[in-house]
């Protein structure tokens, strides 16, 4: 009941995030998301810096260590590498035209080699930074850090709420980084679609936007709807989380690999990496080609249960 109650607030909440979302995407890429991304990305990076030093301070900081970064080879089983590579098409958003669309808006001549390496590092970095500090804090105040989904939500908000008025400071601190790092990942997963109508139909990015924000906007109201339980209690999100993660982020990635590998012209491939790679570059274009596409068939196959 609580949860239908609460419907309206949800609809006028997410209209507003579409319409945000969509607004900063028909500027463009310079004029939108960079300008976005120069001023959140920073604001993320500051808060979650600060909070992991304070973090370093509690009595579960060595918890969160032992948790993260003690290797047990017992537990490392054949589903928990899948499901890693798994996740690791959604954190690099691999698979979902995301960085083709940001590569293709580059200037001519920047290094492509060099930006994949920082995109990694830097990936992995804030994801140890961010998993160190939110289990530091679970451990010092007694969450269950196998909570999933609801670690941060639930878990970590109840932590923040036992921790008095320091504790909702914080909270506010860290849910609206969280925000931030939200809106940039909704304007990275529009810009693809968003650019596609843009050029397929000439038209303008305003128009565009506005054709694309409308359906948004009913899938989004359907999947509240799922979550007040007008659909049997079937929960569209699961769904879609479901079908995005082990179905079509990984056939995207498969799609990629197989259309670079055997349907562009060598020649055109290693220009698009500007020879920075070298002498290896013969090593990882029949990665590219031969290694890469059978080992996504794989991990596809392992995440929707047809191979054990």
């Amino acid at each position: 009941a609580s949860i239908r109650e609460n419907l309206p607030r949800s609809f006028w909440l997410s209209a507003i995030l579409v319409a945000l979302t969509f607004a900063i995407v028909a500027r463009g890429v310079s004029e939108g998301i960079e300008r976005l991304n120069l001023i959140l990305m920073p604001t993320i990076l500051l808060i979650f810096g600060s909070m992991f030093i304070y973090a370093m301070t509690l009595d579960g900081f060595g918890n969160a260590l032992d948790f993260m970064f003690a290797f047990k080879w017992s537990e490392i089983t054949m589903e928990i590498v899948i499901s890693a590579i798994g996740m690791s098409f959604f954190t690099l958003s691999l698979g979902s035209a995301i960085v083709l669309a940001y590569s293709s808006s580059l200037p001519k001549g920047s290094n492509l080699v060099q930006s994949i390496v920082y995109v990694v590092l830097l990936d992995t970095l804030i994801a140890i930074v961010s998993g160190l500090m939110i289990f530091s804090f679970v451990f010092t105040y007694g969450g269950e850090p196998s909570a999933g989904f609801g670690l941060v939500f639930i878990t970590l908000g109840t932590v923040f709420s036992d921790l008095g008025t320091f504790g909702r400071v914080l909270g506010v601190i860290f849910f609206s980084a969280l925000f931030f790092a939200g809106i940039t990942s909704a304007v990275s997963m529009v810009e693809p679609m968003l650019k596609t109508v843009h050029i397929r139909f000439s038209m303008s990015r305003k128009k565009a936007a506005i054709f694309l924000a409308i359906p948004t906007m009913l899938l989004t109201s359907v999947i509240l709807l799922s979550f007040g339980g007008y659909f049997g209690g079937i929960n569209l999100m699961d769904v879609i989380d479901y079908f995005l993660s082990n179905i079509l982020l990984p056939l995207g990635g498969l799609a990629t690999t197989i259309f670079v590998g055997w349907f562009m012209r060598k020649s055109l491939v290693e220009e698009a990496v500007d020879g920075k790679l070298g002498s290896l570059f013969p090593v990882w274009y029949g990665i590219i080609k031969y290694v890469a596409p059978l080992l996504i068939l794989i991990v596809m196959l392992s995440l929707i249960g047809l191979l054990r």
